[in-house]
C-alpha cells in the first residue's frame, strides 16, 4: 500500500455553508459522478438524515466530473463529493473559486498490483517505495499534488 484514497467535498472558495463532513449536508444539494464511492456515502448519510427527521441532502448524479465541478462553479449546487485526489487537482487549477470542507474521510488503503510469483518485482516497487519515503520524497510528491491527507504513515 502506497497510499489512501479518501473521500472529499468540494466546496465554494471561503466555504460558506460552512460544510465540515456529511452531517453538515442536511438540506443542501450535491453533485457527485456516478457509480462513486461517495454516491453510496451519500445514498447512507440520507438514510441517517431520514431516520433523525432531517432534511435529505438533494443528490444530482453526473456523467463526468467536470459536469459536477461546474455546477459547483455556477451555484448549482452546494458541494461537490468526490475524491481527494480529484478535488486536489481542481483546487490546483482553480484554487481562487474552491475549498475543500472539512478534512477527507472514508480512506481505503491503494497498492500497486504485481503479477502472483513474481517476487523480484513486488520487490523492486517495495525496495523503491521505502527508499522515497525514507529520503522524504514520498511526502514531497504528496504535497505537491495536494495530498498530504492521503499518505500513509
Amino acid at each position: 500500500n502506497y497510499m489512501y484514497s479518501s473521500q472529499s467535498l468540494l466546496v465554494p472558495k471561503g466555504n460558506p455553508k460552512n460544510v465540515k463532513g456529511l452531517d453538515d449536508l442536511s438540506g443542501l444539494k450535491a453533485a457527485v459522478d456516478n457509480g462513486t464511492t461517495i454516491q453510496s456515502l451519500l445514498d447512507e448519510q440520507n438514510k441517517k438524515f431520514k431516520e433523525a427527521g432531517k432534511p435529505e441532502v438533494t443528490v444530482t448524479v453526473f456523467p463526468k466530473d467536470s459536469d459536477a465541478r461546474q455546477a459547483l462553479q455556477i451555484g448549482q449546487v452546494d458541494v461537490y463529493g468526490t475524491t481527494l485526489e480529484t478535488a486536489a487537482f481542481f483546487l490546483q487549477k482553480a484554487g481562487h473559486i474552491f475549498d475543500i470542507g472539512g478534512e477527507p474521510f472514508a480512506k481505503i488503503k491503494t497498492g500497486i498490483a504485481t503479477r502472483k510469483g513474481e517476487t523480484e518485482m513486488h520487490d523492486a516497487v517495495q525496495k523503491a517505495f521505502d527508499s522515497m519515503r525514507a529520503d522524504g520524497t514520498y511526502k514531497k510528491l504528496l504535497a505537491k499534488w495536494g495530498l498530504e491527507g492521503d499518505a500513509i504513515e
